[in-house]
């Protein structure tokens, strides 16, 4: 009596694993561009998150809170308009002159510079300010309305944007085909 062997042949493995690359070729593209999103959404968080902290701090103890990039955290210096290559700090202003001064100044929390692993990332400010500042009511001035734009690797098609009305709302809007990343 014959008894039939269950199994894989070498032949039928061969042809399932070349299969199975097959699929994983055509998948990872468009995995790589699902990390781009979900970094990007990341990020957008994190800066939102800080904001609303700032804008709370500000209304809280009646202060000014600064959003902005600096060279330095930990030593003088000034908000710059380079928000894609320094970090991103939140603090207390108490001369409103946007220049973090340790001994004066409350550093109150920093985020590190977004383009350490990846220098094409690039962080658009629609206006050309260099601060985000809260006053004691939570309002932004005028001056440094706008958007504020996280395009990784220089995409448009991946980038969030984030609204800063003069309430000190800030919304994340999602993509916005209308600005650019350059």
């Amino acid at each position: 009596m014959q008894h039939k062997k269950s199994g894989f042949t070498l032949l039928e493995l061969m042809v399932t694993i070349a299969i199975v690359g097959i699929l994983a070729a055509i998948a990872l593209p468009s995995m790589s561009s699902l990390l781009e999103d979900d970094r990007a959404e990341g990020f957008t968080f994190e800066l939102k998150r800080n904001f609303m902290y700032a804008r709370a701090q500000a209304t809280v103890n009646d202060e000014s809170v600064v959003v902005c990039p600096l060279v330095s955290v930990t030593s003088q210096s000034t908000c710059t308009n380079t928000w894609n290559s320094l970090n991103i700090a939140v603090f207390v202003d108490i001369n409103s002159n946007l220049i973090f001064d340790p001994a004066n100044d409350i550093m109150l929390r920093s985020m590190d510079i977004i383009t350490a692993n990846n220098k094409n990332d690039l962080f658009v400010h629609s206006e050309s300010s260099a601060a985000v500042s809260f006053d004691g009511q939570g309002r932004i001035p005028n001056s440094q309305l706008g958007n504020l734009t996280f395009c990784p690797n220089g995409d448009n098609d991946q980038s969030i944007t984030l609204n800063l009305s003069a309430s000190g709302r800030v919304r994340n809007t999602g993509h916005d085909s209308s600005i650019t990343c350059s």
